[in-house]
């Protein structure tokens, strides 16, 4: 009991001095308080007698990439009509990461660039206002407060959490933005007010936030087969509402944008070319005759940039530019130099950009971490600006640009106190789990420890270079490799075994691209999704070896009495696996995909070919499937469970196939397949000579975790984080569901290899089965300390690396969740409670 105590203690401080150190790491924000006011006397904004333009319509199409906007495969014809009449000026927008909703509001209404926590903040539930922007200055305030405007607002309710509904819209609705199985009703709820919107003549401002594109994505990826129906839909809402309010006016503006891309995945969140290039769009008339003609749409290109290029902040000083009102105090952007051609007289361009350049030197002054020297110099740079007639506007936008990447490398307070707190407290974990780790491998020889230790430290020293972290899945196929090699020539495994095992691991290795840096389109994943007859065969193949039949020797009870249950059991677990299976192959035709010929004859037993598909009838048909399953293995688990302690002969496989069976229904359809070669490489593991040791097991284990993780699509990008399967059995968000079901889709591999390792500790006695499991959790616990503490140390060693948002802050999320549900909630709750069950 005292050895539990102990390690609870070092699991304790390592949770707690994480936890303190990503307080430290990322921090909110410093902002400047109050409003910003335009300078006394004439407004430099002023377009004749007033602001270029009295009313706004801005719409925001979630993860709308600029190649759905310009491409030639994009169905926005009347948007490329626009473009080509000379009516609208298009751009892509570089969004800054993380690329998700809310720091991309955050970043388009104030023009400040986000904290990386914002990315977290982005889940937070519906009810959340932490992260509301009413005391900050933004857009929206001047538009509303300073000019005393009325603006209307529908669509993504992450507006409301950030702007009060009272506070800034006369009229709005908001619609929930995570539901991403609904691709029609989110929209919809959008659209159905447009009509009376239209003919509403007591709004300035009209903001629309539509979210179906992005749910497309998540589920069904950019190449969807409802991708095209969707842009066509927003397209026809764009030329509604241009036509009825802009065609013929010249006062009022729209704008189109989307406030973030997606991955050739369909998610987003990274740092890629797809997922920081979203289009922008804006239109009016007023614009024509202003620049050359355009062709559009464009031939693709690789890096998804088309036209000019802005950075999506720079919306933010441009529309005070349009309106006449203050650029918002905390603003990055610049003043985007196309639009100044509204304004004819060049005295008057240079006094709006010296106007952007003012509000910079505000930031730039209260900037303490910038270097008293080059402060130096941005003052004798602005001081030679402040006389428009002898500059050009070169020379301000050249300030402009300079001041604004200064802005942004010092726009970070990091909390030192909070930083080395953690850091020390991760340090005492470590030192104290290294001592439980002596007392747990006394008995060990010299060989294992120093295998042990260079095991822990080759894993540890990666985390300080980015490439490493990048490709990490290259360390872990190596270190899977050299672990099973010294244990085969330390006796562990026969040939046999040991060829299996190879074998095993390099499919696993080849199933998916898994780094940031280096893809292949030669995987069998890809090969999987372009054959999907074989891929379908393949998860068939797979759902019928997790029910393989259980073998004599692995009852967890001899009693006869009931016999009856045991067989009732094995037909619960068939009737189980049916319903997965059903349910994928629903999920499969809803989600846009061909089922293969001969699944479909299967299919159309329940559907009529000659109607319709109904995608809401069968979503909600898969949605029951799904909860069926849900409720029929949590109760198969509790009656086999009742069942072994009143005598019955249960199989102990039969409770790991059921969970097996739920890890299968989480994942990806082109993912199932690699379940069968993990069983293989199970069975072997499960009969390896040294099952009783536990540093082989605990090696081997942490080996095959990690690299069925990467091998199975993921990386240290939040961009691949697989959102397609977190609403499996949901009708509504709920935010507890989903990130569960979120966790379990895209950790399944490493749940499975958890459930392995108990299924070989089940193996030992019932008296020495928790001492196993104990001293495998020491051993644990050491190394994460290890990794965590190496880690920590990088990233405050690298703190003002140019990839220390875009690769080391992304590693330190993942690694949290590792540490938290991996290592603590999934292995020490889950498998102990198994244990004790079994």
């Amino acid at each position: 009991m005292f050895l539990w105590l102990k390690y609870f203690v070092c699991l304790f401080l390592q949770v707690v001095g994480f936890v303190l150190f990503a307080v430290g790491f990322f921090p909110q924000k410093n902002v400047l308080p109050g409003f910003n006011s335009l300078p006394e006397g004439v407004s430099p904004f002023i377009n004749g007698d007033g602001a270029a333009f009295d009313k706004l319509i801005f719409i925001v199409v979630d993860a709308l990439r600029a190649d759905f906007m310009y491409s030639n495969s994009s169905l926005m014809h009347f948007l490329h009509s626009l473009i080509r009449d000379g009516a609208a000026l298009p751009f892509t927008a570089h969004a800054h990461p993380p690329t998700v909703t809310l720091p991309r509001l955050k970043g388009i209404t104030t023009g400040g660039t986000p904290s990386f926590i914002d990315a977290v903040f982005n889940v937070a539930d519906d009810n959340d206002s932490s992260q509301g922007l009413s005391k900050q200055d933004s857009w929206l305030s001047q538009f509303t407060k300073s000019k005393n405007k009325t603006l209307h607002f529908y669509g993504d309710d992450t507006w409301l959490k950030l702007f009060p509904e009272e506070e800034f819209f006369a009229k709005s609705e908001g619609t929930d933005s995570f539901f991403v199985s609904d691709f029609t009703e989110v929209d919809n709820n959008v659209t159905r007010h447009l009509n009376s919107e239209i003919k509403d003549q007591s709004w300035d401002g009209l903001i629309l936030h539509y979210l179906g594109l992005d749910h497309i994505g998540h589920k069904s990826g950019p190449n969807s087969v409802y991708m095209g129906s969707k842009q066509v839909e927003m397209d026809s809402i764009l030329k509604d509402l241009y036509e009825s309010r802009v065609a013929s006016s010249n006062s009022t503006l729209l704008v189109i944008m989307g406030d973030h891309g997606m991955n050739e995945l369909g998610n987003h969140g990274g740092s890629s070319d797809g997922e920081t290039s979203p289009g922008l769009v804006l239109a009016s008339p007023k614009f024509k005759g202003m620049s050359r003609k355009l062709t559009c749409p464009q031939e693709p290109t690789p890096d998804y940039k088309y036209f000019s290029q802005i950075s999506q902040i720079d919306l933010v000083p441009t529309l005070s530019a349009l309106f006449n009102f203050a650029i918002p105090i905390n603003n990055l952007g610049v003043v985007i130099p196309d639009i100044l051609k509204l304004w004819p007289d060049e005295l008057q361009r240079k006094s709006i950009l010296l106007e952007n350049c003012r509000q910079f030197m505000s930031l730039l002054e209260t900037q303490s971490t910038i270097k008293q020297s080059e402060l130096k110099a941005i003052n004798e740079d602005f001081a030679k600006l402040v006389h428009p007639s002898l500059n050009n506007c070169d020379s301000y936008i050249s300030f402009l640009k300079n001041s604004q990447r200064l802005l942004a490398e010092n726009s970070t307070n990091y909390l030192y106190r909070e930083i080395w707190s953690g850091f020390v407290l991760i340090a005492m974990s470590l030192v104290f789990s290294g001592y439980l780790v002596l007392g747990a491998l006394k008995n060990k020889s010299y060989k294992q420890l120093l295998a042990y230790a260079t095991f822990g430290i080759v894993y540890a020293i990666h985390f300080h270079g980015s490439s490493l972290i990048e490709e990490e899945y290259q360390l872990w196929w190596l270190l899977t490799i050299c672990v099973l090699a010294i244990q085969y020539f330390n006796g562990a495994y026969t040939v046999a075994q040991f060829a299996l095992l190879l074998i095993s691991a390099r499919v696993i290795r080849s199933w998916s691209n898994s780094g940031q840096k280096f893809s292949t389109p030669f995987t069998l994943s890809s090969y999987l999704l372009e054959h999907e007859g074989l891929n379908w065969l393949l998860i068939i193949v797979t759902y019928i070896v997790t029910l393989w039949p259980r073998r004599e020797n692995d009852l967890m009870n001899t009693g006869s009495s009931f016999q009856f249950v045991g067989a009732s059991l094995q037909l619960w677990i068939l009737i189980l696996a049916l319903l997965s299976l059903t349910f994928k192959v629903v999920q499969f035709r809803v989600d846009g995909r061909n089922l293969p010929e001969w699944l479909s004859v299967v299919f159309n037993l329940y559907h009529d070919s000659e109607q319709p598909f109904d995608k809401k009838i069968y979503q909600d048909i898969s949605i029951d499937l799904s909860k069926q399953f849900f409720y029929g293995s949590l109760g198969y688990i509790v009656v086999a469970s009742v069942s072994s302690k009143l005598g019955a002969s249960i199989s102990r496989r039969s409770i790991f196939n059921v969970l097996t069976l739920f890890l299968l229904h989480q994942s990806r359809p082109e993912s199932i397949p690699i379940f069968m070669i993990l069983a293989v490489a199970n069975s072997s593991l499960s009969q390896m000579a040294t099952a009783n040791d536990t540093l082989n097991q605990m090696l081997i284990t942490i080996c095959f975790q990690h690299l069925t993780f990467f091998s199975m699509g993921n990386t240290n990008l939040l961009a691949t984080v697989d959102l397609s399967n977190a609403y499996n059995g949901v009708s509504e968000y709920d935010i507890l569901n989903v990130s569960l079901l979120t966790f379990i889709s895209n950790f399944a591999g490493v749940i499975y290899w958890l459930l392995s390792q108990a299924q070989l500790i089940c193996l030992s006695s019932k008296k020495i089965r928790l001492g196993k499991f104990l001293e495998l959790s020491c051993l644990k616990v050491a190394f994460y300390a290890l990794s965590m503490g190496s880690l920590v140390a990088s990233c405050i060693n690298l703190r003002y690396h140019l990839f220390i948002w875009s690769v080391f802050s992304p590693k330190l999320l993942y690694f949290f969740v590792w540490a938290i549900f991996v290592n603590v909630l999934t292995e020490l709750l889950c498998t102990s409670l198994l244990l004790v069950i079994i």
